[in-house]
């Protein structure tokens, strides 16, 4: 038998602060990925901002922006996939065309993984960029049965991951 388990996040009240919402981790690299408030569509300064969402600009010392969501299988036994479904916007200036790519990692341990953790698997048909039809409106990305054993106890790390 078949079981469903639907999880939504809502990032309503996320204000582009370090005080970031249950379960998710942002980091990045270079000089300036810090916070930024929530500026989210005209924000000038590379970094994380919110505005009831989850933004990333990157600029020349602001890359790699990594949003990662933790979740626990607490269902009492394995599951063995899972669908992810999101709704992505990108607004952009100047000429990069960077591709905001997602990620998942199954692992037993609850310490987020850093950056430079191995094992992660891109689920590339959940990738967009400028060029993704709707992107800068809203383009609801979704990928169904993503095949990934999780036991009982193990977390599923989803990422994120923007360029710059």
């Amino acid at each position: 038998m078949k079981r469903a388990y639907t999880i939504n996040e809502n990032l309503t009240g996320y204000a582009g602060t370090s005080t970031v919402p249950t379960n998710w981790n942002m980091t990045g690299s270079g000089s300036s990925y810090g916070f930024r408030g929530t500026a989210a569509s005209t924000g000038t300064s590379g970094g994380w901002y919110g505005s009831d969402n989850m933004s990333f600009l990157g600029s020349s010392n602001a890359s790699n922006g990594r949003a990662t969501w933790k979740l626990q299988n607490n269902t009492g036994g394995s599951l063995v996939g899972f669908d992810l479904s999101f709704v992505g916007r990108m607004w952009k200036t100047g000429t990069a065309s960077p591709v905001v790519r997602v990620y998942y990692l199954v692992s037993s341990s609850s310490t987020f993984p850093d950056a430079n953790e191995t094992g992660w698997t891109e689920i590339t048909s959940l990738a967009f960029s400028d060029s993704t039809a709707n992107v800068s409106t809203g383009a609801t990305r979704t990928a169904n049965g993503v095949s990934a054993t999780i036991a009982n106890g193990s977390y599923l790390y989803l990422r994120w991951l923007h360029p710059g």
